[in-house]
C-alpha cells in the first residue's frame, strides 16, 4: 500500500475536508512541519475504561497502589509510546487501539485475574476490600468490615445488607458470621 487508509480517511480523502474528531500535534524536529494524528477515540475508549477503574477503585476502597486506576494509566502511557516507536519504524499512520486496547484491558484483564476480582470488574460492582481470593470467578470474599465471607442457607426472611433485595428463608446468600 502506497498509503494508510487510516490516514486518508481520517484527513478527508482528498476532499479538504477532515474529521472533526482528530487531535493534530505538531512534529517536533520534522523538518517538512508535518503533524501527528490522534483520533478523538484513541483517547475516549480507553479513557472510559480507566474512568471505570478509578471509580471502581474509589468505591472499593484501594489505595492506589492496589487498584485498578495506575497500572491502567500506566499501560495507556506504555502502549502509547508503543505506537509511537511503531508510526516512526513503519513511516505510516498506526491504528493506535491496537496497541492501546492490549495496554488497559490487558493490564486490567490480567491484573483481575490474579486479584480474583474478574466477575466484580464484570458486572461493575466494587468489592470493599478487594477480592483476594485464590478463585478466578468470586465476586467478593469480605463484608466491608474486612471479615472473610461464607455461603449459608438464610435463617429467617429479610433483606440483604447492601441492596436491600428481599431474601428467603433458604436462599443461599453470603455471609461473614
Amino acid at each position: 500500500f502506497e498509503k494508510s487508509v487510516m490516514v486518508v480517511v481520517a484527513t478527508g480523502g482528498g476532499t479538504g475536508e477532515s474529521v472533526p474528531m482528530l487531535l493534530r500535534i505538531p512534529a517536533i524536529g520534522d523538518p517538512l512541519g508535518r503533524d501527528r494524528m490522534l483520533g478523538f477515540g484513541d483517547i475516549a475508549l480507553p479513557g472510559l475504561l480507566i474512568s471505570f477503574l478509578h471509580r471502581f477503585d474509589l468505591l472499593s476502597h484501594r489505595p492506589w497502589r492496589r487498584g485498578y486506576f495506575a497500572p491502567a494509566v500506566v499501560g495507556y502511557a506504555v502502549a502509547l509510546f508503543v505506537t509511537l516507536v511503531a508510526l516512526y519504524l513503519m513511516e505510516m499512520g498506526q491504528p493506535a487501539l491496537l496497541y492501546l486496547v492490549p495496554g488497559t484491558l490487558g493490564t486490567t484483564l490480567l491484573l483481575g485475574w490474579k486479584r480474583g476480582d474478574l466477575k466484580a470488574l464484570w458486572e461493575g460492582k466494587p468489592c470493599v476490600g478487594g477480592g483476594t481470593t485464590t478463585s478466578i470467578w468470586p465476586a467478593c470474599s469480605h463484608c466491608p468490615s474486612g471479615h472473610a465471607l461464607q455461603l449459608i442457607n438464610s435463617p429467617a426472611d429479610g433483606f440483604c445488607d447492601h441492596c436491600r433485595r428481599p431474601v428467603r428463608t433458604g436462599e443461599m446468600v453470603m455471609d461473614c458470621r
